[in-house]
């Protein structure tokens, strides 16, 4: 049985890129973490291989929590509200000047979205007033990800303040 397991994590670390994975572990560093700590010679500390795979899920769930509460303190900084409460990296906020009418959500993402540089989306709360929201699922986001992410939304802010019309 033991053989068996281990050819089978033999053969998972071969083809670990053609598995559908969970978007924040790199399949790399899966196989790369795996071939680095433990020998297929041998028979497989199935427990301990468990607990050490459950650690470093753990560390990426936690990285990204912080990341979530590093935007939610960046856009409260900027001006924006921010307008659910969860600890996951999901933040669903507005701004005044989209709350006024000055301008539409829609507005803000066409002018992110011809920036080519980040993706976030639109929902509506129960309220059923539209939000953007922002996901931070690639374990590769960092903190200058985030900040040139809230640059850009306070650039589009201040634009279309200034020009009050979805033209950019």
């Amino acid at each position: 049985m033991l053989d068996i397991l281990t050819k089978e994590i033999q053969d998972f670390t071969e083809h670990v890129d053609e598995l559908p994975l969970i978007p924040t572990v790199s399949s790399h560093e899966i196989r790369d973490h795996l071939k680095s700590k433990y020998s297929f010679d041998n028979p497989l500390p199935l427990e301990e291989i468990n607990l050490d795979v459950q650690k470093m899920m753990r560390q990426l769930i936690e990285r990204q929590s912080q990341l979530g509460d590093y935007l939610r303190i960046k856009l409260r900084a900027a001006g924006f509200e921010i307008v659910n409460d969860t600890p996951l990296p999901v933040v669903c906020f507005t701004h005044p000047k989209i709350d006024d009418k000055i301008f539409s959500a829609t507005d803000a993402l066409n002018l992110l979205y011809s920036q080519k540089n980040f993706w976030i989306s639109q929902t509506k709360l129960k309220n059923s007033i539209p939000v953007l929201r922002a996901c931070i699922i690639s374990f590769r986001t960092t903190e200058k990800d985030l900040d040139g992410l809230v640059s850009s939304l306070i650039e589009i802010v201040a634009k279309k303040v200034i020009t009050g019309s979805a033209v950019s």
